[in-house]
């Protein structure tokens, strides 16, 4: 059986290691991130986000 995925809305401030961000507060081209949507893997990501 496949594992089924919440997605929440949480403050930057709450986001943890090993999160999957999947939407901004703001557009993707407003956002230092490449991509759109993205596992936080380091802190200095985990930085730019809060």
């Amino acid at each position: 059986m496949a594992q089924e995925l919440k997605q929440s809305k949480i403050a930057a401030s709450n986001i943890q290691m090993g999160m999957y961000v999947s939407a901004l507060d703001r557009p993707w081209e407003e956002s230092p991130f490449l991509l759109q949507g993205f596992v936080v893997n380091s802190p200095k990501v985990l930085a730019k986000l809060q």
